[in-house]
């Protein structure tokens, strides 16, 4: 049986595609999209913590952005900015009432975007822990050391506070860089 000849003008197109299927993972190797807000936070640099704002959205809710584009941290219900010298402190927090799904939906989402952002472990700390009438359902932290004697710390809780007669569900960031 005679063999088929491939056509000299394909010979050209499987090159160009075998290249673009070499260099595929290279471009996997990037950060993934909605990475700027913690990569900021995660820096340690001075000048990249100046380029994180919080900003009113459409909802009236708050969503922190990074050089003046919403990321990562959406739709919080409050948040705030510390910077004072040798301590930066972005805390945001979501209330979702007595809604426990949606608190956790949120924390998972959120907690599987922090980890693939971060190039450190972001791991599951102890929960369990209580302060006056609020429970530590579920809690993710990691530290990063940089060079000149600085680290940032980076938390993020879903918590259950009972001061009625109905649980109520948040979940809360806090990134904090120090001079040690």
């Amino acid at each position: 049986m005679p063999r088929a000849r491939i056509p000299d003008i394909v010979k050209p197109a499987a090159l160009l595609l075998a290249a673009a299927t070499l260099a595929l993972p290279v471009q996997s190797v990037a950060a993934p999209r909605g990475c700027d807000t913690i990569g900021a936070l995660a820096s340690g640099s001075k000048a990249k913590h100046r380029k994180l704002a919080i900003a009113a959205n459409r909802e009236d809710r708050l969503d922190i952005t990074f050089g003046g584009k919403a990321d990562l941290f959406r739709n919080a219900q409050s948040c705030e900015i510390r910077a004072d010298g040798d301590v930066f402190e972005l805390r945001c927090e979501w209330d979702f009432e007595e809604d426990h799904g949606a608190a956790r939906s949120l924390y998972s989402a959120y907690r599987i975007g922090i980890k693939g952002c971060l190039a450190v472990p972001f791991v599951e700390a102890a929960g369990g822990e209580t302060w006056g009438k609020t429970i530590v359902r579920m809690h993710h932290t990691a530290e990063i050391d940089h060079p000149g004697e600085t680290r940032t710390k980076i938390d993020f809780e879903l918590l259950e506070s009972n001061y009625g007669n109905t649980p109520k569900f948040s979940v809360v960031m806090t990134a904090e860089w120090t001079d040690r």
